[in-house]
């Protein structure tokens, strides 16, 4: 059977036994947990400044509208977390598990990269800048969500929802967008060289300015979308969709 009570100061330490505790709105700074089993743990609106968490089994926990400034989850199994509403200054995520988690309106992560974050529920997070390289985000909802200038080289992004997301500026370097829809999104100066947007919706998306060089457009969708400037050379283009397209120039990589 699941304990409710609040752990002993003894208890919070690396590798500790904290499933299904409750801890919320506790000050947690600095607090070292590499590795504990927190699985199911109530850590709703805790301070959590500086904690170490690498490694972590934080299964089904509740971490809504924490402050993760500068906290470590590296490596860390976050699958079903509730991370909505939380601060993420400088928290560092590298090869953490985030599938199915829930980050809607998570704030101001930087550092995603290698992270599972299949099929999770990222819409209208703020995650300017941040750096995703390599993560997996297949099936992720992503809607409204400000991406300005990230790094998504190389991620897995088939399946995924993105309207209405602020992709301004990102790097989308061979990056897997099968299937995704990107309708309404804001694509203007960013780089898809070589991305595989196979069957991706982009109706009435904009992609001033953007680099589409040797992308796959097989089967995309691109009606009501503004390419003025976008570059679409050597891309791979069949039965691509233009109906009421905008450009000055790139449509003639597309007839």
């Amino acid at each position: 059977m699941t304990e409710n009570r609040s752990p002993t100061k003894g208890e919070l330490v690396a590798g500790g036994e904290l499933e299904g505790r409750e801890l919320s709105h506790q000050k947690l700074r600095e607090v070292k947990l590499q590795r504990a089993n927190l699985r199911g743990a109530n850590l709703h609106g805790c301070d959590l400044t500086k904690a170490v968490l690498e490694g972590a089994n934080l299964t089904d926990a509740n971490l809504s509208e924490c402050g993760l400034e500068s906290a470590t989850f590296e490596g860390a199994d976050l699958k079903r977390a509730n991370l909505a509403a939380t601060v993420m200054v400088d928290a560092v995520f590298r090869g953490a598990s985030l599938e199915r988690a829930i980050l809607r309106g998570a704030k101001q992560a930087r550092y995603l990269e290698r992270t599972n974050l299949e099929d999770a529920d990222l819409s209208m997070v703020e995650f300017m800048g941040a750096r995703f390289k390599g993560a997996k985000l297949k099936g992720a909802n992503l809607t409204g969500a400000d991406l300005r200038e990230a790094n998504l080289e190389r991620c897995n992004l088939s399946g995924a929802c993105l309207d209405g997301a602020d992709l301004t500026g990102a790097d989308l370097r061979g990056a897997d967008l099968t299937d995704a829809s990107l309708k309404g999104t804001r694509l203007d100066e960013a780089n898809l060289e070589r991305s595989n947007l196979t069957g991706a919706n982009l109706s009435g998306a904009s992609l001033a300015d953007a680099s589409l060089r040797g992308a796959n457009l097989t089967d995309a969708i691109l009606d009501r979308a503004e390419l003025d400037g976008a570059d679409f050379s050597r891309s791979l283009i069949r039965n691509v969709s233009t109906e009421g397209t905008l450009s000055d120039g790139a449509i003639e990589f597309l007839a």
